[in-house]
């Protein structure tokens, strides 16, 4: 007889909720500490993401690192992904190759679509079903004013949070009113000028924001309400690429407006989060063989819209025992067209003059979840937390070509509509056997009708072996079932349709140790990682000579009608891929001068391989560095920052993987009644970015082209705040 692993956890859940009835003793009472010792408690950060609750840094279960909001502002960050870039620890952020979205990657690991890292506001899941959190990412997405702090979290983390949570967790936390009182307006402008032989023209950002928060009681309760409402333009430079033969032309543009609200009312937290993106783009997917036609020059656009609404619900019932209920929706949805006049590389076979292409996916879930903490010794030393969750989702997708000469009918490549559930269940057990010592187990498991069950266990120990340090041990696993393209989508030309796919899935071990000294931090890590069942395109062909059995799969693909019928290769999504990657993280940070002073520097050296060795472009090291400094009597605030990412080996075409390094200087302050500024100065020192296209179709050898990078980034902005 077959047992569900749901129902194993939930009998398991029972049996650890008895024996943690055997109470630890609680720790005993530390003499009052000096003054230094309270500058260092003050220093040390607190992190919720690892457990769900707070507790310092030094003693959760994961290697985190907290960047926040005074952070955030003094070193000029105007995207997540630049926090990641020039203020986390061990995670990188870089242009992915094809399509310039930003892509997450960690300790030398960088797979695609950012599938593998779980993106949370305020804990809530905003990676999606189709682009995950690429729309989260990049500048415009999130509101850098109203954000209280941004929690990275390395390593698996599906054991609280389910799936993708394989390379880490980030969560973005925003301000309460208290931290946001009053009213703020902000105007930002970002200038690329033209670099390099083949940039044609310059870019031009700008970001434009009014918000704020209010404190209010209402039927004797209090309450905070938080908003702010943002508007984001962004031209990228134009560039050119391609061989001399076939020179093509590359030009972006990005129009995205959001709103974020929090509203806290007695023991309710509710976070509100809406966007549109519009993005207009040169295809690069293929370099076109024709880039005019009767409809115009080919373009690729694309609007993604999101909203997303949790409701968080916390009540102590007793001393000891506290309940957490959540309700949560999502809606996302994604328009895309192409035009292209390559009918024989992105039509269906009746339209080879070119066509017209419309891609919809449109993904609304929404779902519940139940949490109870039980706390034995009531200080906090020994927990049992258990949860269940549940989520309905419906995919509706659809993919329609219309040709581009008179006449031509529509062509129905796909159409989708199903309706999806999962459900969990998990348990976390926290024990401090003593001062010195601390065990944090858990284990969930998933069920999700698209692949099935899964179990996610974690083992954490950490332990203080003198004043002010802290070594973990750590063991970890965590998963991603198969995304909406990846299990249901096909095209004409290119790629069929998968069958049953398994999810991925990693497992990891580190060991990381950290000293405190005072208001200094140092700390070393090792990690080793074991990746298997990635799901990745296999190539199939039927041509003389080929292997009977691939053949055969082509054969099948036409005879669905899936591919069209002079096509002799095609693509299929499937799990072949694994790898195993190992490094080191080391860094120290820290504050002198009575705080005026701040500094950081970290660095991750990483190997990451797959069956035939080392993987070319996986990012080896990477790091970054900073240091500011606060003047006296209304000075500015400078501060300095640098970012490292070093590619190992590799050739794209004529391009080797390039080493991106970027230094960047920000000037920020006061100017009068509310009034402040920010002006800041990036140069990246790489000629050639990470974003690159491919060659034309028909080229051999086909390669791709890396493109040149935003050399220089000149950004000025005023924020004004009223009534505070």
């Amino acid at each position: 007889m077959n047992r569900s692993p749901v129902r194993d956890v939930a009998l398991f859940i029972g049996a650890v909720a008895w024996a943690g009835s055997v109470r630890a003793d609680p720790p005993s009472a530390s003499p009052a500490a000096s003054s230094s010792e309270l500058d260092a408690i003050l220093q040390e950060s607190v992190v919720s993401t690892p457990t769900t609750a707070s507790a310092a840094a030094s003693t959760a279960p994961a290697v985190t690192s907290n960047i926040s909001s005074e952070d955030l502002q003094r070193y000029g960050i105007r995207s997540l992904a630049e926090a990641i870039n020039f203020l986390s620890v061990g995670m990188v952020s870089q242009e992915s190759l094809i399509g310039g979205r930003q892509q997450v990657g960690a300790r030398g690991v960088m797979l695609l679509n950012n599938s593998q890292v779980l993106v949370l506001l305020n804990g809530h899941v905003i990676n999606d079903q189709h682009e995950a959190a690429a729309a989260f990412l990049g500048l415009g997405s999130i509101p850098i004013e109203l954000v209280d702090h941004i929690e990275v979290m390395l390593g698996p983390g599906s054991v609280l949070y389910g799936g993708n949570a394989m390379l880490g967790v980030i969560n973005v936390v925003t301000k309460r009113a208290t931290q946001y009182a009053g009213a703020r307006a902000l105007t930002e402008w970002s200038f690329l000028p033209p670099t390099g032989s083949r940039v044609l023209e310059g870019g031009l950002a700008s970001r434009h924001a009014v918000g704020g928060g209010a404190r209010f009681d209402l039927w004797g309760i209090p309450g905070e309400l938080t908003l702010q409402v943002q508007y984001t333009q962004n031209r990228r430079p134009t560039f050119e690429y391609g061989p001399a033969e076939r020179v093509r032309r590359l030009e972006s543009s990005l129009v995205a407006p959001n709103a974020t609200a929090r509203l806290v009312f007695g023991n309710l937290d509710a976070t509100f989060y809406v966007s549109e993106s519009t993005r207009d783009e040169s295809p690069r997917l293929d370099v076109p063989t024709r880039v005019d036609g009767r409809l115009g020059r080919v373009r690729y656009d694309t609007k993604e819209r999101q909203a997303h609404l949790d409701v968080t619900y916390r009540q102590r019932l007793a001393t000891r025992l506290a309940l957490k209920g959540r309700l949560f929706g999502d809606v996302t949805r994604s328009d895309k067209t192409l035009l292209s006049y390559d009918g024989i590389y992105s039509c269906p076979q009746q339209l080879v003059s070119g066509c017209t292409t419309d891609t919809i996916i449109l993904t609304p879930s929404a779902g519940a979840e139940l949490q109870a903490t039980y706390d034995w010794t009531s200080d906090g030393s020994t927990q049992t937390m258990i949860g269940v969750m549940g989520v309905s989702r419906r995919l509706v997708a659809a993919i329609n070509s219309v040709g581009v000469e008179p006449g031509n009918t529509l062509a129905n490549d796909l159409y989708l509509d199903k309706i999806e559930y999962g459900a969990a269940a998990y348990l976390q057990q926290i024990v401090r056997a003593s001062d010195a010592l601390v065990f944090n187990g858990g284990i969930r498991a998933d069920h999700a009708s698209r692949f099935g069950d899964k179990l996610s266990p974690r083992l954490a120990v950490v332990y203080a072996p003198w004043k002010s340090a802290s070594l973990k041990a750590i063991y970890s696993e965590a998963f991603r079932g198969p995304n909406i393209v990846e299990s249901f989508f096909y095209h004409p030309s290119l790629l069929i349709k998968a069958g049953h796919l398994e999810p991925e899935t990693v497992r990891s071990a580190e060991v990381a140790f950290e000293q405190r000294v005072g208001t200094h931090r140092f700390s070393y890590g090792v990690f080793r990682t074991w990746w298997s069942e990635l799901v990745q395109t296999r190539y199939y062909e039927d041509y003389p000579g080929s292997p009977p059995a691939d053949a055969q799969v082509v054969r099948d693909a036409i005879a669905r009608g899936e591919l069209n019928f002079f096509q002799h290769s095609v693509l299929r999504y499937e799990n072949i891929a694994s790898t195993d990657n190992y490094g080191a993280t080391a860094g120290v940070d820290g504050r002198t001068g009575f705080g005026r002073w701040q500094y950081g520097a970290n660095v991750t050296l990483s190997q990451a391989l797959s069956g035939a060795g080392p993987i070319a472009g996986a990012p080896r090291l990477i790091g970054n560095a900073h240091i500011s400094h606060d003047l006296p009597n209304g000075l500015p605030t400078i501060a300095l920052a640098s970012a490292l990412s070093s590619r190992r080996g590799g050739r794209y075409g004529e391009d080797l993987y390039p080493t991106a390094l970027q230094l960047r200087l920000t000037l920020s302050g006061p100017i009068a009644g509310g009034l402040s500024y920010r002006v800041m100065g990036d140069y990246a020192f790489h000629p050639k970015s990470t974003a690159g296209s491919p060659t034309a179709p028909e080229l051999e050898p086909r390669f791709y082209e890396l493109l040149p990078s935003d050399r220089l980034t000149v950004m000025a902005g005023l924020q004004l705040r009223l009534f505070e």
